[in-house]
């Protein structure tokens, strides 16, 4: 079977993805877009999926009854005849005290996984989920390697979700620098995923920073208000001066 739940090294087996990208930029929507692909075996981003997988989505920022509605509205994307399929591979858990901090949440977390058994677990957002600071090496190591033993208990990934700091700052060109705290993050997972937009629903950019592959180009994509989700957009040039369009 393939060794890799999205095409080309986006999300191998037993790789660690991180999504990162400013506050309101649709991070969770494209996260639950992932989530639902991953579920259906439907391609994602034109990416493609070989086969469905099971989902663990634990994410501590909305309320259940909103993720509910974002995920109604975006599995009739994906059409009735994979939908009932879907939702039994996809688990979605809403905890706004869990904290993997602590012995007990841990022990909850393996709870979940042992009911579930998914082979992909979506945290989403990262910073909830710790009560480590963030800007100290020392703790977020402690934290990355607290990550890196979910994969012993999950069947191959981790994907987390995590804000990242101003797209316009200057200084920080290259977007594995835009991630927020410590570097430990940035160097921690085999692909990044950099999500900037100030109004998904008119242009947003998703850039790829892989560790086992060859990254491929942005992605220019807007979000569709009626369905949540992104669809990539082919992108205009315009001519040059003095250049005229053929007849």
């Amino acid at each position: 079977r393939p060794s890799y739940f999205i095409e080309g090294g986006i999300l191998d087996e037993g790789a660690k993805l991180l999504v990162a990208g400013p506050e309101k930029s649709g991070k969770s929507l494209l996260v639950g877009q992932l989530a639902l692909s991953l579920a259906a075996g439907a391609n994602w981003l034109g990416f493609r999926v070989p086969q469905p997988q099971r989902v663990l989505y634990i994410q501590l920022e909305v309320a259940e009854w909103r993720l509910e509605e974002r995920f109604k509205r975006q599995v009739q994307a994906f059409g009735v005849h994979v939908s009932d399929e879907m939702y039994q591979r996809l688990y979605a858990y809403t905890d706004f005290s869990f904290n993997l901090s602590t012995a007990a949440q841990r022990d909850h977390l393996s709870e979940l996984v042992d009911i579930a058994r998914p082979d992909v677990l979506i945290l989403d957002p990262l910073y909830f989920l710790h009560s480590y600071d963030s800007n100290d090496e020392s703790q977020m190591s402690i934290l990355t390697q607290m990550l890196n033993g979910l994969l012993k208990e999950v069947k191959a990934l981790v994907v987390v979700a995590h804000h990242a700091k101003d797209t316009q700052d200057l200084r920080m060109r290259r977007p594995a620098q835009r991630i927020s705290g410590s570097g430990v993050l940035s160097r921690w997972p085999d692909s990044i995923l950099t999500l900037e937009s100030r109004k998904p629903t008119e242009k947003a950019t998703l850039s790829f920073t892989l560790r086992n592959a060859e990254a491929p180009p942005r992605t220019t994509m807007r979000l569709d208000p009626r369905t949540w989700m992104f669809e990539p957009v082919l992108e205009m040039t315009e001519a040059r001066p003095g250049q005229e369009e053929d007849d």
